[in-house]
Formats: C-alpha cells, structure tokens, sequence
C-alpha cells in the first residue's frame, strides 16, 4: 500500500479573537443569528502552520483515522499532532485537513501513521517549509 502525504500552507493558526473581525454585526443582531467572521490574521503569522491532508496513492481522501505527527526538522521535538477526521458532523460531511499551528516558520518534519491489513504505516516526510505550498511523499 502507498499513501501520499499533502502538506498545504495555511491562512489561520487555531482561532482566538484577536485574529476574526465580526463583518456587519447589525445583521446578526437578531436572536438565534449566527454571526459571521472574517479571518484578518496576518501573512507573516498565517506562516508559521501548515495542514496535512494524507491521501492514497489514486489521491483518495481514504485514511481516516490517520496520526499526524509534527516534530521540528532534523530531531524528535514534537511541536503538534491531529488525526485525520472521519467527516464527522451533524447532517453533513467534510474532508478536513489536519491543521498544526507551529509558532515559528522553522522547516519540520511530518510523520503520518495509518492502519492498513499488515498493521502500523508509518510515512515521513522531512524538511518541510511551512507557508510554501503543497509537498508530497509517496512511500517506496
């Protein structure tokens, strides 16, 4: 089995007020309204995190369950860790990337491990630039 590890730049570390502005809060004045938010966090933090999306090898989102692990390039450091989501949620589904807010810009190293009939998979990619795009592995 082979997988393919996707490693996307994000705009946004984990919410907190100070990174959203309410747009047109007279709209949602209503009761029950939900407001919304837009994202003004800015380019140099929006950096310093990347999302992991694993896939298999047909680029199939198939690998739910999945460990996500994120150290600091080159040693064992952990600086996060998630799990591929199932598409939970009520009444509907998603494909959700893990999200892994780093703090810094520094290269990392992505570790993924998946369940497959034979056991643990376990896939790595090195020296990955947050805030550069897409980078993908396929395991030998």
């Amino acid at each position: 089995m082979r997988l393919l590890i996707v490693a996307l730049a994000v705009a946004a570390l984990a919410p907190s007020a100070s990174q959203f502005e309410l747009v047109q809060p007279e709209l949602f004045a209503a009761p029950g309204a939900h407001p919304l938010y837009r994202n003004v966090l800015s380019a140099a933090r929006a950096k310093q995190s990347v999302e992991v999306r694993v896939v298999d090898e047909r680029g199939r989102d198939t690998r739910a369950g999945s460990e996500v692990r994120v150290y600091a390039a080159g040693t064992r450091k952990l600086l996060g860790v998630g799990v591929v989501d199932t598409g939970s949620g009520y009444c509907s589904q998603n494909v959700m990337p893990v999200h892994v807010g780093l703090g810094s810009t520094g290269r990392v190293d992505i570790e993924v491990t998946s369940m497959s009939k034979s056991g643990r998979i376990v896939t790595r990619s090195t020296r990955v630039t947050p805030g550069r795009g897409v980078v993908g592995v396929r395991p030998r």
